[in-house]
């Protein structure tokens, strides 16, 4: 009698395990949090799935298969959120393959497995960020190698997205969130992430800032000191595009001017000059970072140029489109964007240095909060500091309005 009771418990538990094992998968399946099964989309119930902006480099990498690009942009978060596929000089489909936070060699895999699937690309554009190079940086935690050079989902990946507990809650945060008709982002079927627009939070801009800066001893700056290994990379991405006849643009991003007096207040500025001068000697590259009527914007919650000091909007990456592509050159500040080349470097980065000179006499007390966030803890920072900086630029404001920097 023992033995069959238990018997019996076994069976019950097999099959109520293998019950809420099946509903678990279909119910992953159906909603499809990161877009990359296939399953119809439906309002209210999937359309919008706000986990793939966690998940860039999943359904990137199956999305790629599904559009099989002529055009590419590739780059950070940066890229994702300011560069827009349907511009008119991207050779169409184009497809937004920016990535949260990656280094350069996750760049060129994924170059790599975009020819894989589509022979034929054309065109491919390169946002670059300084911190990719950084030699110590690896890939991120959901970078995974095996996912790259063939169509379709890996079985790992398949698992995750169909058994696992996150998954579960991904599809459950999708269901909640399809009724919320105003999501703080989502992600077009081009692959740009789309933020709806609101007023900038000084806070989190000047986080950002505090943050680039604590990242010199704990993140995407730790040990920053070489990037020759990197620039191989960069190497093979250049010399891929000129074998298979690929036209490539690469540019520097325009990130907020106090992102680059972060830099500066960090002592990496010489390495920075030193890593223009050695993507310059490889490859022609347009310059956007620095000091000009663009990056200088001033700091307001009606910004329209950036969202913090990294990101800039779609707004500036329409700007940098036309200018790398001699489009609507009326519309470009004259002063946004410089075409390096050797021989004009040392020229460029003498303006830089000149335009940084400027930025200084013009914004003493921003230049002032930036240099005070890095000797401040992140908690003494945000509690007491912070309250303290917003008061003196909202002094600085009232006292001028007009452009930090004239073409």
């Amino acid at each position: 009698m023992g033995q069959y009771s238990f018997s019996n418990f076994n069976k019950i538990f097999i099959a109520l395990s293998f019950s809420a094992m099946c509903t678990t998968s279909l119910f992953n399946l159906v909603i499809d949090p990161l877009g990359v099964i296939g399953s119809p989309s439906i309002a209210g119930i999937n359309a919008i799935k706000p986990k793939t902006l966690n998940n860039s480099r999943l359904f990137k990498a199956v999305d790629i298969a599904r559009i099989r690009p002529k055009s590419i942009l590739l780059g950070s978060s940066r890229t994702d959120i300011g560069l827009d596929p349907s511009h008119p000089a991207l050779i169409q489909p184009a497809y937004n393959l920016g990535l949260t936070a990656p280094n350069i060699y996750e760049l060129r895999r994924y170059l790599e497995h975009a020819l894989t699937i589509q022979p034929e690309l054309e065109q491919v554009v390169i946002g670059l960020d300084f911190q990719m190079f950084n030699d110590l940086r690896t890939p991120q935690p959901d970078f995974r190698e095996q996912r790259l050079g063939h169509v379709g989902i890996i079985g790992s990946d398949l698992l995750d997205i169909t058994l696992s507990l996150d998954a579960l809650g991904a599809s459950w945060e999708t269901l909640v969130r399809n009724q919320n008709p105003n999501p703080p982002g989502s992600i077009r079927v081009n692959g740009m992430m789309v933020r709806r627009p609101r007023e900038v939070d000084l806070r989190v801009f000047f986080d950002t800032i505090a943050k680039a800066q604590r990242q010199y001893q704990d993140g995407v700056y730790k040990g920053f000191s070489s990037y020759k290994n990197s620039l191989a990379h960069l190497k093979a991405i250049i010399e891929t595009c000129a074998n298979r006849e690929i036209q490539l643009k690469l540019f520097i991003s325009p990130a907020h001017a106090t992102e680059w007096e972060s830099i500066y207040n960090l002592g990496l500025w010489p390495l920075f000059e030193d890593w223009k001068r050695d993507i310059v000697s490889l490859h022609p590259v347009w310059d956007f970072s620095g000091y000009n009527s663009v990056t200088s914007e001033v700091i307001d919650p009606g910004m329209i140029y950036y969202t913090d000091s990294s990101h800039y909007t779609p707004a500036v990456g329409q700007l940098v489109l036309n200018r790398i592509f001699n489009r609507q050159l009326e519309t470009v500040p004259s002063d946004f964007g410089r075409y390096l080349i050797p021989e004009m470097l040392s020229f460029h980065l003498e303006a830089i240095a000149n335009e940084r000179s400027i930025w200084h006499e013009k914004q003493p007390d921003l230049a002032r909060v930036v240099a005070d966030i890095k000797r401040h803890e992140e908690t003494r920072y945000t509690e007491e500091v912070y309250p303290l900086n917003l008061a003196t630029l909202t002094q600085a404001k009232t006292v001028s309005e007009e452009p930090l920097l004239h073409p």
